[in-house]
């Protein structure tokens, strides 16, 4: 990889991809899909804030339901709790001036123009993806999904899409967490928790339901296939799809 420059690869292709200055991106993705050994995740948010600008914001998950389950574990704290979706988003949480919502399982970290304004409401929420979290409100925002080299099926947006349908395989139990929030003050919330038992996630059939080149993008990065989905219209095409086939978007096991 001597004299290749990585930066300007991921960036030259994130605005081919359609990505644009003082965009709201919330990133999913995986480092190892690049398939570049050299390409650090520091690298990779550089490259995709680069694009971005000053008037940019970026998200991404910081999820940690399987550690905070609620059971064997039901404390989350915004400065402590380590992600578990990824590299790239335990990276950035770690960085100065990013952001973390206050949520036990489905919390977001941000950074940018609108990061404040865009986590700082998601404690008022009961379920993980309601009417004051970053999900919610990327969509309002007129924001975009941008999915790098772990597929389709990894759109945590899709589950508020579903907390509007109410399928019966979406809720499980209510479970009392304990929070500490930025400043590690304590306090207790009930949360009713995402299920999905006896079925698995197919949020790939979005393909099947979006415009190409309107609605969603594709392009390889490196050795990664992304994806840059438009969110206004995804949550609106999904919801409309589900009010007819409240099971479109999953298998049955």
């Amino acid at each position: 990889m001597e004299g290749y420059n990585s930066n300007k690869v991921i960036e030259q292709q994130l605005r081919q991809l359609g990505v644009k200055e003082g965009d709201i991106l919330l990133v999913h993705a995986s480092l190892k899909s690049l398939g570049q050994p050299r390409v650090k995740a520091e690298m990779v948010i550089k490259g995709i804030e680069t694009v971005l600008g000053e008037k940019g914001t970026l998200l991404m998950p910081t999820l940690t339901y399987k550690q905070v389950d609620g059971y064997k574990n039901d404390t989350f704290s915004v400065k402590d709790t380590e992600s578990e979706v990824g590299m790239l988003s335990e990276c950035f949480r770690r960085m100065p001036g990013v952001v973390r919502s206050l949520h036990p399982t489905h919390s977001v970290c941000a950074r940018g123009r609108f990061a404040n304004e865009l986590v700082a409401t998601h404690y008022m929420d009961n379920t993980p993806c309601g009417p004051n979290s970053p999900y919610r409100l990327l969509k309002e925002m007129g924001g975009h999904i941008l999915i790098i080299g772990c597929g389709l099926e990894k759109n945590t947006s899709m589950h508020g899409v579903e907390e509007l349908v109410q399928p019966e395989y979406l809720f499980g139990d209510i479970i009392e967490y304990k929070l500490y929030n930025g400043n590690r003050e304590k306090s207790f919330k009930k949360y009713k928790t995402h299920n999905f038992q006896g079925v698995t996630q197919r949020y790939d059939r979005l393909k099947d339901i979006l415009e190409e080149e309107k609605d969603i993008k594709e392009i390889t990065i490196l050795d990664a296939q992304c994806y840059l989905i438009n969110a206004r219209t995804m949550w609106k095409k999904a919801y409309d799809t589900m009010q007819k086939n409240r099971y479109y978007f999953v298998d049955q096991l």
